[in-house]
């Protein structure tokens, strides 16, 4: 899949909360970087990140890197700072 096909997925995907769905556009390999906390989550703890996030809606800004037709990289810019992860959820070490 092409940048632009698997980021207008990823957006699709995540805009419709289809957390089931998720873990297939992302390269096991994956990592996100939070910019606002310094955080970085694997693929599966990043899944369930974004399905246990209270109040979520949809994805608006994200940096991204592909690799092998999946998404490698996501580096997450959050408007709504200061809020936190949801309690179960752990950034890798």
């Amino acid at each position: 899949m092409d940048a632009a096909s698997l980021l207008t997925r990823l957006t699709e995907v995540i805009d419709a909360h289809a957390w089931d769905a998720l873990p297939l556009l992302l390269h096991p390999d994956f990592t996100c970087r939070l910019v606002h906390t310094g955080e970085v989550f694997d693929r599966d703890v990043w899944v369930r990140l974004n399905a246990d996030y209270p109040g979520f809606q949809r994805m608006l800004l994200s940096f991204a890197t592909l690799r092998d037709g999946l998404l490698a990289e996501l580096t997450e810019v959050w408007a709504d700072v200061g809020q936190p992860a949801p309690e179960g959820t752990r950034a890798l070490a």
